[in-house]
């Protein structure tokens, strides 16, 4: 900018000393590359201004997968940890019933024996003994596979999280470019600054992604 305005006084000068019918098109000539350097200049912050904002919307948007992704994690392993917690104590009830069933067969069978009673009154005990047992081996089978689908969801949504993680800094290196062709096209000291604190708040949120 400041070459472009001081060739106007330079062809004033040149003006002085050559014929008048030479000077006013060395001028006009001067100006008219000057403004179209200029006009040059001026596309390019504006192109370089709408990348900006277009890397910073899908930062925006990563961040916010992101943070979905994780709460996603979090709920789900807080969903395995209760299945876990749920299926334990499925099995220290199936131990306290079976301890149960035991000393309750124990206790008839003597009765039954003492009474002399009959031999299959017993079996039609020990059956439903069989029975119950059965229905609580599955009842932990079932837990026990929901526990195994949650994990697996778990693991799903982690593998989402890297991949935002990795679109995050994608999109930081991609700022980074920005910065260095902005840089090359000798932008006004303002919208230097301003891209400088958007590269920052970039690399800010890309830490807080890494973290």
């Amino acid at each position: 900018m400041a070459c472009q305005h001081q060739s106007v006084p330079f062809c004033f000068d040149q003006c002085l000393l050559f014929p008048i019918h030479i000077c006013p098109s060395v001028c006009l000539c001067n100006l008219s590359e000057g403004a179209l350097q200029q006009e040059e200049s001026d596309e390019g912050q504006r192109a370089s201004r709408r990348e900006v904002m277009r890397l910073w919307n899908q930062l925006r948007q990563a961040c916010l997968d992101r943070e979905e992704s994780r709460e996603e994690v979090q709920r789900l392993e807080m969903d395995v940890a209760l299945a876990a917690e749920e299926l334990k104590m499925v099995k220290v009830q199936m131990s306290e019933k079976l301890l149960q069933l035991k000393d309750q067969m124990s206790q008839e069978s003597a009765q039954f024996f003492e009474n002399e009673k009959s031999h299959s009154a017993l079996l039609q005990m020990v059956d439903e003994m069989e029975r119950v047992v059965e229905m609580e081996r599955r009842q932990a089978q079932t837990v026990q596979a929901d526990c195994h689908a949650l994990r697996s969801d778990g693991q799903a949504t982690t593998q989402t999280l890297q991949e935002e993680k990795d679109r995050g800094h994608r999109l930081q290196e991609q700022c980074e470019q920005l910065k260095g062709q902005a840089s090359q096209q000798h932008c006004i000291m303002g919208v230097e600054v301003s891209l400088d604190v958007f590269i920052l708040y970039c690399t800010v949120w890309s830490h807080h992604l890494m973290c």
